[in-house]
């Protein structure tokens, strides 16, 4: 049966029901349906059946449909009761697909930060800017995330990069309530002044380290996830340009 299995059903059996194993033949599970019953008698599965209630409880709705929906969830499933389930059009474009996929991806990760579900809500926009690097406000999202995260460095990190690309709304930065960690640092005067003349802070910190520390931290900054593989090799090259300068017998051909 193709039909969706829905998080709260699943809570509600669990909680009345659990001991009878309701829930796990709901689920498609009927093995452990029939142990539910087995063990009915002991009075064990009562108390398995209270745990899977408040794990349902608990779970959030992309990981309880990655788990029990998960043909649904590899059809580009989309967050229930908000966003509809929509078809993939035949012979779509891979460019139209994956622009479709960034603003899902945007969306939902704008879905768990609102739930306060930030982990998820950055995992989300990080795949999201994997496939679109230079998205402004995905990095303003993503340092909105991590400031809530209380971690510091790839919130400025993003938030330089925001900047770079365009972005210049500075009342907002000084207002915004997810950046409020940011602002009660004592650095904050100093990253903010750096932040509007349009450099990203993390990377001037690093600018008179070895050149093999300046790329153990972008490595490992990409190991992270808090930089795509686009932004790195970027930043590496950049790297490399302002470290290794032509001798002095050597002339520039480029035009001056």
């Amino acid at each position: 049966m193709n039909q969706k299995r829905n998080k709260w059903i699943a809570f509600l059996l669990a909680l009345i029901f659990g001991y009878l194993g309701l829930h796990r033949f709901y689920l498609r599970q009927n093995g452990l349906g029939i142990l539910y019953i087995a063990l009915a008698l002991t009075g064990i599965s009562f108390i398995l059946g209270f745990i899977d209630a408040m794990v349902f409880l608990f779970m959030s709705y992309d990981r309880f449909n990655h788990k029990y929906n998960k043909q649904w969830n590899d059809k580009d499933y989309r967050h229930p009761r908000r966003f509809p389930l929509r078809r993939k059009r035949k012979k779509q474009s891979s460019s139209a697909s994956s622009g479709r996929q960034v603003t899902q991806l945007k969306e939902r990760g704008i879905l768990h930060f609102k739930a306060f579900e930030l982990e998820d809500a950055a995992e989300s926009f990080r795949r999201a800017l994997d496939q679109a690097p230079k998205d402004v406000a995905l990095h303003f999202n993503l340092a909105c995330t991590y400031a809530r995260l209380e971690k510091e460095d790839p919130a400025w990190i993003h938030l330089g990069s925001a900047v770079q690309l365009g972005f210049d709304e500075f009342d907002k930065i000084d207002h915004h309530p997810a950046l409020a960690y940011l602002r009660i640092q004592p650095q904050w005067i100093d990253q903010r002044r750096e932040l509007e003349e349009g450099q990203n802070p993390d990377m001037d910190k690093a600018e008179n380290q070895p050149l093999f520390q300046q790329l153990h931290a972008l490595s490992k900054a990409r190991k992270e996830g808090i930089l795509s593989q686009e932004e790195f090799q970027e930043k590496k090259d950049k790297l490399f340009k302002k470290t290794i300068k032509p001798s002095a017998g050597t002339k520039n051909s480029d035009p001056s």
